[in-house]
């Protein structure tokens, strides 16, 4: 039987990418994202949807479960970028970072679950981040919300299972999306005024270089693919180049001010 796969955040990038290659795969893919999509040039089923917007998650997904019957892959993948200081950002600038990465992934778990739970099968797929464990200069608020989804993803899979709902926890690292374009920036910290002006900027480029020259999102693609047809897969997956991941082994291994002084040098902070 074809798997009907539910993939939020799929207008572009990774969320795109993934829904173009499981449809390709053969799969019934259903992508939503908050943005109208032009269907004629996708592969794939599109839905609007806006997970901050309860309404319309649950059209979204009744339309799925009257034409399906059933979602058997949830892809949590909405999400948005934030760079700037701690103290430069704004109570306002953070609570929209976490009302769609934090509690729009919740608020679309919460309504597709009952689906999953009633045919005791399912696969849910929040996508995280590798800064989801490695705090970073100038992304505090961004690695927060990830942090956020590892917690409570982990406490999900336990709750899931009586109910044989598999969670899994995709981190993926830099990759080449428009995620420089929509990346949420803390307006004081492109004010000159800011004390951290220079040091901001010089990271900011940095940062924005990695995304322009990273992994095509393709390749996280077939990850995903991989994933949903393991018998038994792993709570974690980590999908990024070797350095990234060897960030996170330092990160456990290594005294924390030492890892803290490596990142800090290699950020220029």
């Amino acid at each position: 039987m074809r798997k009907v796969v539910f993939i939020t955040g799929a207008s572009s990038g990774i969320g795109e990418a993934i829904a173009t290659h499981l449809s390709s795969r053969g799969y019934i893919v259903y992508g939503t994202s908050r943005y109208e999509s032009d269907d004629s040039k996708l592969n794939f089923s599109f839905l609007q949807l806006d997970v901050r917007n309860e309404a319309s998650i649950q059209q979204a997904i009744s339309t799925v479960i009257e034409k399906e019957g059933r979602i058997d892959v949830l892809i949590n993948n909405a999400g948005l970028g934030m760079i700037g200081a701690l103290e430069d950002t704004s109570i306002e600038e953070s609570k929209e970072i976490f009302e769609t990465n934090v509690f729009g992934m919740l608020a679309v778990c919460n309504k597709v679950i009952p689906y999953m739970r009633k045919n005791k099968s399912g696969i849910i797929i929040n996508i995280s981040s590798i800064a989801g464990q490695i705090g970073l200069p100038y992304r505090g608020v961004y690695n927060a919300s990830k942090y956020a989804i590892e917690g409570f993803s982990e406490a999900l899979s336990m709750e899931l299972r009586p109910f044989k709902i598999k969670v899994i926890i995709l981190e993926p690292g830099d990759y080449r999306t428009n995620m420089n374009t929509n990346r949420r920036i803390a307006k004081k910290s492109l004010d000159p005024s800011s004390p951290y002006f220079v040091s901001f900027n010089r990271t900011r480029e940095q940062v924005f270089e990695e995304v322009d020259t990273a992994w095509p999102p393709e390749k996280i693609a077939r990850k995903v693919e991989k994933i949903i047809n393991y018998k038994n897969p792993r709570l974690r997956f980590i999908s990024a180049p070797l350095k990234q991941k060897l960030s996170i082994i330092l990160h456990k291994v290594l005294p924390a001010r030492l890892f803290e002084y490596i990142i800090s040098t290699f950020y220029k902070v």
